[in-house]
């Protein structure tokens, strides 16, 4: 509330509509067929794996995933990396050449 980025962020919308945050069993069911199915599963991992090893790091470091102790949990974790995700692109490496 106190941040710069605190209006920003209230404007983010509550719920993502990523498939990563879908019910396998229900709602990726009827995309069995698709090679999305294997993407989210995939995605899914990706992000458990970069929560698991910021939790690892903060708490070897005596800290927490969180406000004041409160931890973070995974689904709220998901959901800021997929908004970052939802809004960012992809910029060569200056090997690559300039993204602008």
């Amino acid at each position: 509330e106190d941040s710069a980025y605190a209006p920003y962020i209230d404007a983010l919308p509550e719920h993502s509509a990523s498939p990563v945050f879908w019910d396998v069993e229900e709602d990726l069911a009827a995309l069995q067929a698709s090679p999305v199915v294997p993407r989210v599963v995939a995605r899914r991992k990706q992000l458990l794996e970069a929560y698991t090893a910021a939790e690892r790091a903060l708490e070897e470091e005596g800290a927490s995933l969180g406000d004041e102790g409160e931890p973070l949990s995974f689904t709220l974790f998901a959901w800021a990396v997929s908004m970052v995700w939802a809004r960012s692109f992809p910029c060569p490496t200056e090997a690559a050449g300039s993204c602008l």
